[in-house]
């Protein structure tokens, strides 16, 4: 699966500047949707969380982000993880 700026996995240790780093930590850009994108979908959840459910479906296990590297392996529980705000249901397993 491929995805653009839905989910925000910064290598830390690569982002040389402290106030970057905790901007990062701030905007929860550490493997999930960041802040502002949960507020534009807000309204949207129950969609997000089912059009996430189409993406499950399909198995993936890698994933390519914007701006991290790769995820090799377990894109499932990744996505998953980086969506539990669109399935607070879920979000116990």
């Amino acid at each position: 699966a491929g995805l653009t700026d839905l989910i925000e996995n910064f290598e830390l240790p690569r982002v040389r500047s402290r106030v970057f780093r905790w901007l990062i930590a701030l905007g929860r850009a550490n493997g999930s949707t960041p802040v502002d994108l949960r507020l534009t979908f807000r309204r949207q959840r129950h969609e997000v969380a089912r059009r996430l459910g189409r993406v499950i479906d399909w198995s993936p296990e890698r994933m390519v982000l914007a701006h991290a590297a790769p995820i090799e392996t377990a894109a499932e529980a990744a996505l998953e993880r980086a969506f539990a705000w669109a399935r607070p249901e879920r979000a116990n397993r």
